[in-house]
């Protein structure tokens, strides 16, 4: 009963965690326009231990501007996540970083009116 076992995170290549060089995660954001999404990506940042959120546009520091009642993004957990607005996403990689694209866009579809078919 008295044995202890030592848990440490291997990367593919067998390297424990002491050994492995931490990579910077960050995510860049296109033009978002909702002060409630970029809240809900900042948390999630926080949560997952991203180093930096990025966007590009006007349309979200206008509607925070419009909207001075949305709460601030003040949780701890994205406490410690910079969100810096720039002018393009692909400026800000270093010469080393692999960049992963994903879209989380749903089409609408047109709501049919009663009696429709």
């Amino acid at each position: 009963m008295g044995n202890s076992i030592n848990l440490q995170s291997m990367d593919v290549s067998g390297n424990s965690s002491k050994q492995m060089k931490k990579s910077k995660v960050c995510i860049g954001l296109i033009n978002p326009k909702s002060p409630h999404n970029v809240g809900s990506v900042m948390r999630a940042a926080g949560n997952y231990r991203v180093d930096a959120v990025f966007y590009t546009g006007r349309r979200y520091p206008r509607a925070v501007e419009l909207n001075p009642d949305i709460p601030k993004m003040s949780r701890s957990v994205s406490r410690n996540v910079p969100l810096s607005g720039v002018t393009c996403l692909t400026d800000n990689v270093p010469e080393n970083m692999q960049i992963v694209c994903v879209e989380f866009a749903v089409k609408k579809k047109k709501r049919e009116k009663k009696g429709q078919f």
